[in-house]
């Protein structure tokens, strides 16, 4: 599984790559991978329905295979798949901002309870094991959580998200090994 799961990482990252060059100003340091997206976008759809909703029905596949053997992965796994999974259903609106349309606002509270849980994941493995890589996992995830909720430093924050991300399906697939 945890094969699988670096597969679907990585079909992300290229993916995202790809796409914000078709975007104009679209920058990874300071724009959110969800904007790539985004309400009214001219590629809402292919991202929505060719990147968000195959990682996020892959992910969640491998939730559901590694939960008896790997509880911890499979719920930061399964977290990540249902963020994503539903972003596909629920674009946010440009600027990823806290408060605007029905679709935003369910985009944000399904991202901050998908983050919340695997936050929570996290502080549970740190407490047991005390992983190097976990520790760092929550320390940049946290860090994102705290500049999207404040809304500073603008300018890195698709920077802090990637980071959390990527430490995010890492973990997990270390946690399955």
């Amino acid at each position: 599984m945890a094969f699988s799961l670096l597969i679907i990482f990585i079909y992300l990252v290229f993916t995202v790559i790809f796409y914000a060059k078709k975007r104009d100003n679209y920058s990874h340091f300071k724009h959110s991978i969800s904007e790539l997206g985004e309400s009214g976008s001219r590629y809402e759809k292919q991202v929505s329905y060719g990147i968000f909703l195959p990682v996020g029905l892959g992910a969640i596949i491998v939730a559901f295979s590694s939960y008896a053997n790997h509880y911890h992965a499979a719920y930061i796994s399964g977290a990540i798949g249902l963020s994503y999974f539903l972003s596909a259903f629920f674009p946010c609106d440009t600027g990823t901002p806290s408060v605007g349309s029905w679709k935003n606002m369910v985009h944000n509270i399904v991202g901050g309870v998908c983050y919340a849980t695997m936050a929570y994941h996290l502080n549970e493995l740190m407490d047991s094991n005390g992983r190097w890589y976990i520790s760092l996992s929550l320390s940049l995830l946290c860090s994102f959580l705290v500049m999207f909720i404040i809304g500073f430093p603008k300018a890195v924050i698709g920077l802090a998200q990637r980071l959390a991300e990527t430490s995010l399906f890492l973990s997990a697939c270390w946690l399955l090994f």
